[in-house]
């Protein structure tokens, strides 16, 4: 869509929170120069104001400035009073860097609950106030700007992690919830982007800069861009593709609307199968197998990898493999792998077809391994 059509359906105003530098400054510059109007929203004063001053004078943006701390129990009630008397069509959380860079036991309680409050109970609050007079219009736009941390668990950002998965999950079902309402989410995963957060962070913890940091204008153009498709867009990714998460924004884009169809037909007291292609949960069931087979190797737990095997099932991994029984193959695989000093394994790009008695999979499976060398 051209930007008169953009700020028909998102506008006329936008409230940014955490616009003061960065990707959030790169969403500001972007909307201005559509013709929005802006609420910026940050803790620090003085970059609001000189954003403020420089969209101005670039595009006569008209530009309401607040200084909030969005890890206070009152942040989403002043965005509220903020934005009293205007239109906000679209709403961009794009705070929620995590400035500790601790592991969980060495940081202290009280920051885990502001990182927490700002990622978690502001965001929800916030979604909440400013999607409902969106959804009475009938037109708005949600993105809340997320991390790659938010598909898995990683040491020394567990919190951090924690709250984007929360974000992610929310997206999604906001997603579903406010499509039919003309109301458009999107759940924003971004990678290693060139903010002075991110440097920060990384100067904090004695690391190099990396060359092939995102460049944040380019990340925020791609954001307004994908807003209209949603749930999710991996930075980095095509739609259709899975390298950081485990499958693409197109399959949980399709799982959200199979999982969605289920729910209306079951609250309508209808059965699941009217609803839901008949295949699905043969196709859910194999995936899980898929990953209970390397969560077996990965924990060398040989009665869990041995239960996703029939007890005649054969496997054949090539002359230089194993050929014989699954249950065979896992005892050869765990031995294998307790000989490393490490090991991981993950599946993505899960393509499964299902035609009648007969099923088959395609699958990348991502294997890092570590031994040790003898000198």
């Amino acid at each position: 869509m051209d930007d008169r059509q953009y700020l028909e359906r998102y506008g006329p105003w936008a409230l940014i929170a955490g616009a003061s530098e960065g990707t959030g400054a790169s969403f500001a510059r972007a909307l201005a120069e559509k013709g929005f109007k802006l609420v910026l929203v940050s803790r620090r004063e003085a970059p609001l104001d000189a954003l403020a001053a420089e969209l101005k004078a670039a595009y006569g943006t008209e530009c309401v400035t607040a200084s909030i701390d969005l890890s206070r129990d009152d942040a989403t009630e002043r965005m509220l009073g903020t934005a009293h008397g205007r239109e906000i069509g679209l709403l961009i959380l794009n705070a929620g860097a995590d400035p500790n860079g601790a592991m969980f036991l060495d940081g202290a309680i009280g920051s885990w609950n502001a990182l927490a409050l700002r990622n978690v109970m502001t965001t929800m609050h916030a979604l909440h106030a400013f999607a409902a007079p969106m959804q009475a219009r009938g037109r708005g736009g949600l993105i809340l700007v997320g991390s790659g941390a938010c598909y898995g668990g990683l040491p020394g950002i567990g919190v951090y992690a924690a709250s984007k998965a929360f974000g992610l999950v929310l997206c999604e079902s906001l997603w579903a919830e406010l499509q039919p309402h003309g109301v458009d989410v999107l759940s924003y995963v971004l990678g290693r982007t060139d903010t002075p957060a991110h440097r920060e962070l990384l100067n904090a913890r004695g690391m190099a800069i990396p060359s092939d940091l995102a460049n944040a204008d380019a990340v925020a153009r791609l954001g307004l861009e994908r807003l209209a498709h949603g749930p999710v867009c991996n930075w980095g990714e095509a739609d259709d593709e899975a390298k950081v998460s485990a499958t693409s924004a197109a399959q949980r884009r399709d799982r959200i609307r199979q999982i969605a169809a289920a729910a209306a037909a079951y609250a309508r007291g209808e059965l699941m199968s009217a609803a839901v292609p008949a295949d699905l949960a043969d196709k859910f069931a194999i995936t899980e197998q898929l990953y209970r087979y390397c969560r077996s190797v990965d924990r060398l737990d040989v009665p869990l990898g041995k239960s996703i095997f029939h007890d005649d099932a054969t496997v054949d991994y090539g002359p230089s493999g194993f050929r014989g029984r699954g249950h065979d193959a896992i005892e050869w695989i765990c031995a294998a792998h307790r000989q490393l000093q490490s090991h991981s394994h993950q599946v993505s790009n899960v393509i499964i077809t299902v035609d009648g008695m007969e099923a088959g999979s395609e699958a990348y499976v991502t294997a890092t391994l570590r031994a040790v060398r003898e000198e």
